[in-house]
């Protein structure tokens, strides 16, 4: 993995580069373990973590992704208590008259 994310390509291509890599390593690493081992269930275990890792990542994926959404949006819908209100109208105005040096 590591000489995966050291190549010298577009991150948009490394980003796709290097999960399917580790996918692909995952795959091998689980059927090594099926065959070596000598138990029965070992080699149906190895093939049905195989067919189900796909999916658990894609799920891991889809739960981050809202989890993140529903993060910006709270940050964004949060709105100031009346308070704060004072405060950030004057802020506003001097940033609006003299620019950022005015903070």
């Amino acid at each position: 993995m590591l000489v995966a994310s050291r190549l010298r390509i577009a991150p948009a291509v490394r980003a796709t580069v290097v999960p399917g890599l580790a996918t692909l390593l995952f795959l091998i690493e689980w059927g090594l373990v099926a065959f070596s081992r000598e138990e029965d269930s070992s080699l149906e275990f190895g093939l049905l973590s195989a067919v189900l890792f796909p999916f658990l990542v894609a799920a891991m994926l889809f739960v981050a992704e809202r989890v993140s959404i529903l993060w910006l949006r709270w940050r964004r819908r949060r709105r100031p208590r009346a308070e704060e209100l004072p405060r950030l109208q004057a802020l506003r105005g001097a940033v609006a008259e003299k620019g950022w040096a005015a903070l």
